[in-house]
């Protein structure tokens, strides 16, 4: 579990801020609402991310001693940025994903975009894989209505197929674009979702042929 009292020492110190007050008032929440977050090590992610646009992701939340990401895409001159209408296209996409907008947003604003390009560039990996990371539960739960009109013969293998490849293609994109980020998405997630994620795999829905149950 991400320890969240460091991360808001670490919004205090990166600012200067002086003692729990100057902090309430800099993420715009009440003195309570910190000593609350302090006495049961949580936060609000979307707070910190919108607030905290120009501290380092990997230092804030991590505790990373690795080279920021930051200097990342200078690295990476081969990789232009992406025009707006791809930007607005894979930002629609991502919006979809309830609730981890601010954290796209902060990659986006800090990183110029040029290594988001190289991460969304290069997306792999398998279904069972991917399927792990989807970051949205609702989205998971439209798949298990799919497969169960499927069971039931409503639907055709080949609707199914083409319904299945449309979420995960969407979930590739965000689990490459996210996977840096990898030890806090659970937090993340917890942070904006109703509900756990359902306790299902790929091999609930397929054979070790790949081939559908049925």
């Amino acid at each position: 579990m991400v320890n969240k009292t460091c991360i808001l020492d670490k919004i205090k110190e990166f600012y200067g801020l002086k003692g729990n007050k100057a902090l309430s008032e800099f993420l715009g929440v009440t003195k309570q609402t910190i000593s609350n977050w302090y006495s049961r090590n949580t936060i609000d992610y979307d707070i910190v991310l919108a607030k905290c646009k120009d501290v380092d992701l990997h230092w804030l939340l991590l505790g990373s001693n690795e080279k920021p990401i930051s200097t990342l895409a200078e690295d990476n001159t081969d990789f232009p940025k992406r025009d707006g209408e791809d930007k607005e296209e894979e930002y629609q996409i991502f919006k979809s994903f309830n609730g981890m907008s601010s954290l796209y947003n902060y990659l986006i604003n800090r990183y110029n975009y040029s290594n988001t390009k190289k991460v969304t560039d290069n997306i792999s990996g398998a279904v069972d894989v991917i399927s792990l990371f989807i970051a949205d539960n609702h989205i998971w739960n439209n798949f298990c209505k799919l497969y169960y009109s499927f069971e039931d013969g409503q639907i055709p293998k080949e609707k199914l197929l083409s319904e299945f490849e449309n979420f995960i293609v969407k979930d590739k994109k965000v689990y490459s674009l996210l996977s840096r980020y990898e030890a806090v998405l659970d937090e993340i997630s917890k942070s904006i979702l109703d509900d756990e994620f359902p306790d299902l795999n790929y091999n609930d829905f397929f054979d070790e042929n790949g081939e559908l149950r049925k």
